[in-house]
């Protein structure tokens, strides 16, 4: 049987064909759906992203300055447990005993970009307190400290106090090698390293009155996108953070008169330039502080939202923008100055 091979030639008709024109603009069609779905999908994660950032950054922020501003304003009026007026004091030491004013002051900053918001805050106590490492002996006038600060300095004024009593002295030597401090008079009774405590009234020997931690405003140039000048809020000089919209201070007095202890019940809180005599200020036994705060850019929000917050002493806060805001507000009562 003979085989025979056939050989077929494909016609133009069944080539393989490519895409018509109307099927390659519906398939770039739908690839630009797919890439503006996409590029939608990032922008929005990015925006969502920048948002949650600056929500995190308001609130860790927040929380920490509070946080710090909270120990401090406990820590107004502490004079250690026999309290100033039991400590004996002689020549112009007891002058600075009887002058020494303790608790919180407050009053308005004016000429800041916050304006009416702006306030200052001192807690005013002992610049520090600490053990001592040994007896005090009465006749000696060396005392062993268990540690040591750069605020303990020549000159300054030192109690030595136990819960009973307490004398004050001045510093007339130190040595940072041991802790030692040697005073301008010996004490007249001994005191115990086991409940012996010793604090510092004055740094320096001054006599002044503004001692203690220091709250204030200041303005800034704006880190973010926007620019301008925001208020920043320091701590004894040192700058804790910027984008303060807002930092006001209201007090709350007792509803007694007292030379040092107001009563536990309050009558209502006013706000700090309201309480502007030394009488109402001895009344004060509890403070609220309101801190506004705002993104450092100015266009954190898709579109300008209008916010209200309502802070101490009445008036509500309303800012139209695009700037995310965080209000943190703490009470405090002073535990040292109620009965």
């Amino acid at each position: 049987m003979k085989n025979e091979r056939v050989f077929a030639f494909a016609g133009r008709e069944d080539r393989a064909r490519g895409f018509s024109l109307v099927e390659l603009m519906v398939s770039m069609a739908i690839g630009l759906i797919v890439l503006s779905a996409v590029f939608y999908s990032y922008i929005g994660g990015r925006s969502s992203y920048r948002l949650n950032e600056e929500i995190a950054r308001l609130q860790e922020n927040g929380r920490v300055v509070m946080d710090m501003l909270e120990k401090d304003l406990r820590m107004a009026s502490y004079s250690g447990c026999s309290g100033l007026g039991r400590l004996r004091a002689r020549g112009e030491l007891s002058a600075i005993r009887n002058g020494m004013r303790v608790g919180v002051y407050a009053d308005k900053i004016p000429g800041t970009v916050l304006g009416e918001e702006a306030y200052s805050l001192r807690v005013v106590a002992p610049v520090l307190e600490t053990g001592i490492a040994a007896d005090v002996s009465a006749g000696s006038p060396s005392v062993v400290l268990t540690d040591w600060s750069e605020d303990i300095g020549q000159g300054a004024a030192m109690g030595i106090y136990d819960c009973g009593a307490g004398e004050l002295f001045r510093i007339d030597a130190v040595s940072g090698s041991d802790a030692t401090v040697t005073l301008d008079a010996a004490p007249t009774r001994d005191v115990s390293a086991e409940i012996g405590r010793v604090f510092v009234l004055r740094k320096n020997g001054a006599d002044d009155a503004d001692v203690g931690t220091l709250y204030d405003i200041v303005d800034v140039e704006a880190p973010g996108p926007g620019g301008g000048t925001v208020g920043a809020l320091r701590r004894n000089g040192e700058e804790l953070l910027t984008g303060v919209e807002a930092f006001r201070v209201c007090l709350g007095r007792g509803n007694a008169y007292g030379a040092s202890y107001g009563e536990s019940q309050i009558d209502g809180y006013s706000r700090a330039e309201a309480v502007d005599t030394d009488t109402e200020r001895e009344r004060v036994v509890s403070v609220q502080v309101d801190l506004l705060l705002a993104s450092t850019s100015s266009v954190a929000l898709e579109v300008e939202e209008t916010q209200s917050f309502s802070l101490c002493g009445g008036d509500d806060f309303t800012r139209t923008d695009r700037r995310l805001r965080k209000l943190f507000s703490t009470t405090v009562s002073l535990r040292n100055k109620l009965k």
